[in-house]
């Protein structure tokens, strides 16, 4: 398996999430966010999640949005295992009960249940966040910050922060194939020495990203970034009728499948 296949990159497409404005991304993404957070039911978790999923697998974009979040497997495991051994839920019946340090836990149906719903909730924002990097360019992201009055110099902060997470990943991809030609696998061995081997990729990601910040540094300061006056886009951007159609769906389908899940009707 390649390493570039794993990439959380900008995918050249014409679907509906393209033709959102990216405001309205935006605002999407903070909002399935919230309430994935707020949603306490399992049942309502998933209806969100296939919501979400029926236009992204409509748009043929699951394989490349599933491949993108493949990294954050051992954080989705990791979530789901002290989920399920340290539950903020009461069980009613535990199969077993143990006291690690100074904490109680145990193992129960309404365990599973509650480590489901945080590893799905986690799950849920993650795939809306990638969503939104996989179907915005950072131009486009940077120009839509400008146009609602945010400051330039933060909107292009937050703009190369964007760009950063691409440009890092297709320099990660040549440390390792670099690496790899000089003998080391990095696919192989027990995880002591995979630990080892991964150290050989901090020293030169650390020393590629210093180089990048400079040259970034250089670059802004020759063409005199921040000292003229305000600016103007030559193409304003301006919310479609999809735009507000997309918003008021989603609003209706959160809201909904929160009240159901505060009253308990899953």
């Amino acid at each position: 398996m390649k390493f570039s296949k794993k990439m959380i990159r900008y995918v050249d497409r014409d679907t509906i999430f393209h033709r959102l404005d990216p405001g309205t991304k935006i605002i999407l993404v903070l909002y399935f966010s919230i309430i994935a957070i707020l949603i306490n039911s399992l049942p309502a978790m998933i209806l969100l999640l296939l919501f979400v999923y029926l236009p992204i697998i409509w748009e043929h974009l699951t394989l490349i949005l599933v491949r993108s979040l493949r990294f954050l497997i051992p954080v989705f495991l990791f979530i789901f295992i002290i989920n399920l051994m340290f539950p903020q839920v009461i069980p009613a019946d535990p199969w077993v009960t143990y006291t690690f340090l100074t904490v109680n836990g145990g193992l129960s149906f309404e365990g599973i249940i509650y480590a489901c719903l945080m590893t799905a909730r986690m799950f849920m924002i993650a795939s809306v966040s990638t969503l939104f990097i996989m179907t915005t360019t950072s131009n486009a992201f940077v120009h839509r910050l400008k146009s609602v009055g945010i400051p330039e110099t933060l909107a292009f902060s937050l703009g190369y922060a964007m760009k950063s997470i691409t440009t890092l990943s297709a320099d990660m991809a040549n440390i390792m194939d670099a690496q790899r030609s000089r003998g080391i696998e990095l696919e192989k061995g027990n995880p002591a020495n995979k630990g080892l081997q991964y150290m050989a990729l901090g020293i030169p990601m650390t020393v590629s990203v210093m180089q990048r910040s400079k040259q970034t540094a250089d670059a802004m300061q020759c063409r005199g970034f921040g000292s003229s006056g305000k600016k103007t886009l030559h193409r304003p951007f301006k919310m479609e009728r999809s735009d507000y159609l997309a918003l008021i769906i989603s609003v209706l389908v959160g809201c909904a499948l929160w009240y159901f899940s505060a009253i308990q009707c899953f």
